[in-house]
């Protein structure tokens, strides 16, 4: 039945193998017994030995990228948006790229819970050993999973550890970080252990065991040796985060360098930006030669050092004092010199020293991955710097926007143009911020039309809310940034140009000033020729006819007629001389008042006298009203009586047959006097008040205008009132007559002491 059963089961050639063995005598069996014991106890071993290095490697792959993964989220500031949406900002990816510079990560992926990639250097070279049901678990269940991949690439054996690290957030989203250690190295040594493992186990049947032993205790050595360099390959990198003095992590190198090679002295060399000359010497023990090296440059450094640092290639050369100088150039990245590494060995040959190989090398790369990446650093921190300077002392407002119209970023001067603090503009809408036409909502706004086309984008002049809600003209300019890797969409500057609005408009009124100007002058040389042409004609036709005694003799008494004609047209034209004279003096402020106390009740009366004869003559009705307490006044008797023989002139002029003029004075208050003097002619519309009480101003311009004169009557009463401390103004309206009114101040009535009694002269004036 066994055998029955035996040649049912697909055993093959196994079977074959058994059924000879059967055939064997007993002896011979109990020996291929105890062989195939032998043969399948260490096939057993074997395999158990090669599944403790896979679970070594696991173990490793694990180790590491749990590191990374508390690494990577005790740094990232938008793991959120990692893992919900898959931005990344530039802060977050310089540190991917910082730790994905550790020498032992060959790719990562950040995984989101949904399984798509958020971010990814995987190259796809080698598959993946877990499942997406795998990933899942590693994301809901908290759970950590580590896998071994042995690919070939270019005919070179790979081995690397793919490990799946769960992913936390602060705002509860989830993912995983996969990570793939390149452990091809460690697996080598694992595979030379565990062969050594095996040799042991073969000793342990065919002695001796010794040299397996030592085999074995020499690739622990290394092992060991090499997780020191790990551990301090990590330190190194944690010290460069945590932003720790170049200095002070190139000295650890050098202390680590020589606890590895016992009886050497380590010294690092570092270069200048210029790479010219040497910037610093690192070494734990100051009394070496090499720190004098500090300053100098490279042509005066001894010569392995100068040839180190010049051509960037290691050597072993002879030092004094039987030493052994082993020099090692530090590299950047773009192949450029930063410095060089140098151990020495006392005593010993330059042969021994190039055969011990150790961990300089290692530790040169990391040195200068370290100065590459300081120096990136410090620069960096300078141009932000510099930015900040050059945001801060501008004048113009500048925000920077994200592709959803939030402002990212803004300058001293757009917080004080909108009149609201930096934490007030962060993050919030532009729109809401400007609150103008210009960003007031995405339809028609540049800031919404360039973030949506990429196209820049300025307005010369458009108003937003600035500071205390006021409308604030602006320039705008908006400027689209294509970045990628930053969130940042758009500039938007912005500059007040009130004050150049301002001088425009100063510049437009000056403008039409000098226009105006322009065009009263000509006015006034037309209406000066039409006023001097008229006198003079009658001066000199009258004086012609006289001369040619046309009429006979002189004794004529037409010839009388004539010269009072004359003698009128001269008095007008010396009136009008005068007139003109004494305005220019006032512009010039060289007119001088010849003040004295005056009766200003006799001062009217006289006036009076002057307009009295035209008023009948026209059919007006003049009429006089002066308060019976009416004080003396301290003024120039003179430019009083000719500012109200001036307005009681314009009156009678203005003011058609059948009118009235009143001319009234009294006390203003207890100190002042108001002198008015009313009358019911044409009037003046408002708009043409300010007209008329400037030099040469007329409202009627035409030649032949009923009414004569040149304009200068008003400007130069106000001017003369203006001169005593009072005031002159108009109130009137068309068809309504108008009112002019002079108000003298306290300090042009005298007060009169209460003892003495008014002394009377002639002419009714007091003192």
């Amino acid at each position: 039945r066994l055998r029955g059963k035996l040649r049912q089961l697909p055993l093959g050639r196994w079977r074959r193998a058994w059924f000879r063995l059967r055939a064997l005598d007993k002896d011979l069996r109990l020996v291929a017994a105890i062989v195939l014991i032998v043969v399948g106890a260490l096939a057993a071993c074997l395999m158990t030995i090669r599944e403790v290095e896979r679970h070594l490697l696991r173990t490793a792959a694990t180790g590491a990228a749990v590191h990374w993964a508390d690494f990577l989220q005790s740094r990232l500031r938008g793991l959120d948006e990692i893992l919900a949406a898959g931005l990344v900002s530039e802060d977050d990816q310089r540190i991917f790229e910082f730790a994905g510079a550790a020498g032992g990560v060959r790719a990562y992926q950040i995984i989101r819970r949904d399984g798509r990639v958020a971010l990814s250097n995987w190259a796809g070279d080698f598959r993946s050993a877990i499942g997406p049901d795998t990933l899942q678990r590693v994301i809901e269940r908290d759970e950590t999973v580590a896998e071994v991949v042995i690919e070939t690439l270019s005919d070179n054996r790979v081995v690397v550890g793919q490990a799946y690290v769960p992913l936390a957030a602060g705002g509860g989203n989830r993912g995983a970080l996969k990570v793939d250690v390149d452990v091809t190295g460690q697996a080598e040594r694992y595979r030379r252990l565990g062969n050594a493992a095996f040799a042991i186990l073969v000793a342990l049947l065919l002695p001796p065991g010794g040299l397996a032993a030592w085999l074995v205790g020499r690739n622990i050595a290394a092992q060991r040796r090499s997780e020191r360099l790990q551990r301090h390959r990590g330190l190194v990198l944690e010290a460069l985060a945590k932003g720790t003095e170049l200095d002070r992590v190139l000295m650890r190198m050098a202390l680590f360098a020589e606890r590895h090679r016992p009886g050497s002295r380590c010294t690092i060399l570092t270069l200048d930006s210029l790479g010219e000359r040497v910037a610093s010497t690192i070494s734990p023990r100051r009394q070496d030669a090499a720190v004098a090296a500090t300053g100098r440059y490279i042509d005066e450094l001894p010569e392995p050092f100068a040839r180190c640092l010049s051509d960037g290639a290691p050597s072993v050369s002879a030092g004094p004092d039987n030493e052994v100088l082993r020099t090692t150039p530090l590299l950047a990245t773009n192949g450029r010199s930063l410095g060089c590494l140098i151990l020495r060995f006392a005593g010993g040959s330059p042969t021994r020293a190039a055969e011990a190989e150790g961990p300089e090398v290692t530790l040169a790369h990391l040195a200068a991955f370290a100065i590459e990446t300081r120096r990136a650093e410090n620069a960096l921190a300078e141009l932000r710097q510099r930015n900040e300077l050059i945001l801060g002392a501008t004048a113009d407002g500048i925000l920077g926007v994200d592709a959803d119209g939030r402002v990212t970023f803004s300058n001293p001067a757009a917080t004080r143009l909108l009149g609201c603090s930096l934490e007030d503009l962060i993050g919030r809408d532009v729109g809401e911020i400007l609150r103008g036409p210009a960003a007031g909502g995405e339809a028609g706004s540049p800031i919404f039309a360039t973030l949506k086309d990429g196209q820049a984008r300025q307005v010369d002049k458009v108003e937003i809310c600035g500071e205390g809600g006021r409308p604030l003209p602006v320039r705008l300019v908006v400027t689209p940034i294509a970045r990628h890797l930053s969130s940042l969409r758009a500039v938007v500057i912005f500059d007040d140009i009130s004050a150049q609005i301002a001088a425009q408009r100063s510049l437009r009124r000056a403008a039409e000033e000098a226009e105006a100007a322009s065009r009263s002058k000509s006015n006034f040389l037309a209406h000066m020729s039409h006023e001097l042409r008229t006198p003079l004609n009658a001066i000199i036709g009258f004086s012609e006819v006289m001369s040619a005694q046309t009429l006979g003799p002189l004794d004529h008494s037409r010839y009388l007629e004539y010269a009072e004609h004359i003698h009128v047209s001269g008095e007008h034209l010396l009136s009008l001389i005068n007139d003109l004279l004494d305005l220019s003096k006032i512009e010039a402020g060289k007119l001088e008042l010849w003040e004295e106390t005056v009766d200003l009740a006799a001062l009217i009366k006289r006036c009076r006298v002057f307009v009295e004869e035209p008023a009948q003559n026209k059919g007006v009705t003049l009429t006089l009203r002066m308060d019976r307490e009416l004080p003396d006044l301290r003024c120039d008797s003179r430019k009083l009586k000719q500012v109200l023989v001036n307005l009681l002139s314009n009156a009678v002029k203005f003011t058609p047959a059948g009118g009235r003029i009143v001319l009234e004075a009294k006390p203003d208050g207890a100190d002042g006097v108001v002198i008015e003097v009313s009358d019911t002619g044409i009037g003046i519309a408002a708009e043409n008040i300010e007209k008329v009480m400037s030099p040469f101003g007329q409202v009627n311009e035409a030649l032949n205008r009923d009414t004569e004169g040149t304009g200068l009557g008003l400007p130069l009463s106000k001017a003369l009132v203006e001169l005593h401390g009072g005031r002159l103004f108009l109130k009137s309206a068309p068809g309504m007559g108008t009112v002019a009114t002079v108000q003298l101040p306290e300090r042009a009535v005298p007060r009169q002491p209460a003892t003495s009694a008014p002394e009377v002269r002639a002419g009714g004036m007091t003192r």
